[in-house]
């Protein structure tokens, strides 16, 4: 953002709004565009359904909906946050130029699995190697 460019922020979870999770240049998105970006995820999400498509969940269409916004908004950067684990999460349809794994430890064990190499297998997923044959 120092340098001039358009940096979109993806976190969780929200501490007040949901607003708060999507954010350009620090800024949360407004209460009238979360709600035209509800609406759009929300044709698609019936469309998928309609077509045998299961029902995604909560974080799924939030994240569609941060992917949408920052698409529209045409940012330079996109700081995502995964939401549990790496491997299976819905963040993890882009292929990032950094992937920053903090820390490892026992958490989520009834999703990522029950021990820190189990853990550290699910958040390696983050890391999408580009490999050319």
């Amino acid at each position: 953002m120092a340098s001039g460019l358009k940096v979109g922020t993806y976190t969780s979870p929200h501490f007040v709004k949901y607003n708060e999770r999507i954010t350009i240049n620090g800024q949360d998105v407004s209460n009238e565009t979360f709600a035209e970006l509800a609406t759009k995820v929300a044709a698609a999400e019936e469309k998928f359904k309609q077509k045998g498509g299961t029902q995604p969940t909560q974080f799924e269409v939030l994240t569609a909906m941060c992917f949408l916004h920052f698409a529209q908004e045409n940012i330079d950067y996109g700081v995502i946050e995964v939401g549990m684990g790496g491997l299976w999460d819905s963040t993890n349809v882009i292929l990032p130029e950094l992937s920053i794994i903090t820390n490892v430890s026992l958490e989520h064990t009834n999703v990522l699995g029950k021990t820190v190499a189990a853990i550290s297998e699910q958040k390696a997923g983050i890391i999408n190697l580009l490999c050319l044959w």
